[in-house]
């Protein structure tokens, strides 16, 4: 992953946008990171808005520790299941 000190960035944002090619660009300030420019090429408006609800990322990571300690079925598992792709 690339990354930029914001008070380096010369260019306009959309320049930086145009070069991510499907690689986010960390940006930071003082070596911390404060944002990251990602493309939604392959990515729908559902995914990214769920992807920053906390409420949503604490009930997958819930559900992860489950799977973990008493197992389950894996994604794959599931679809050979129910006939889905």
């Amino acid at each position: 992953m690339k990354s930029l000190e914001l008070k380096d960035a010369k260019e306009p944002l959309y320049q930086y946008t145009k070069a991510l090619k499907g690689n986010p660009l960390l940006l930071l300030i003082s070596g911390k990171p404060v944002a990251a420019l990602v493309s939604t090429d392959d990515l729908d408006w559902e995914t990214l808005s769920l992807s920053q609800n906390p409420k949503f990322m604490r009930i997958i990571e819930k559900s992860r520790k489950s799977f973990k300690k008493k197992g389950g079925l894996s994604t794959e598992q599931m679809r050979r299941k129910t006939g889905s792709r």
